[in-house]
């Protein structure tokens, strides 16, 4: 009989590990899926910091806000000055 009783004791010792090492994997799990969501924020702050950067050196390299405005007026949208001419090579060459 005390043999049974060790035997159960066993068994219910058994079960109550194995349910906590289950609890505790599964814990794990959900922290690690946190910790990659804060990484990937973190990865994508840094890509928009990087680029914040690159523009801000190109505006050092190249010059102040309204020449670097004026430049995409004139490059992107075809703006020009009301007192400009503009000709325009038609002859394909």
């Amino acid at each position: 009989m005390a043999k049974r009783n060790n035997s159960i004791i066993r068994r219910v010792l058994l079960l109550v590990v194995s349910v906590y090492l289950l609890y505790s994997l599964g814990d794990l799990q959900h922290q690690l899926v946190n910790q990659r969501r804060e990484l990937k924020s973190y990865e994508e702050q840094k890509n928009i910091m990087s680029q914040e950067i690159e523009e801000l050196e190109n505006l050092l390299k190249y010059g102040t806000d309204a020449e670097i405005i004026e430049k995409a007026a004139r490059d992107r949208l075809g703006y020009v000055y009301s007192d400009e001419q503009i000709f325009i090579d038609i002859s394909g060459s």
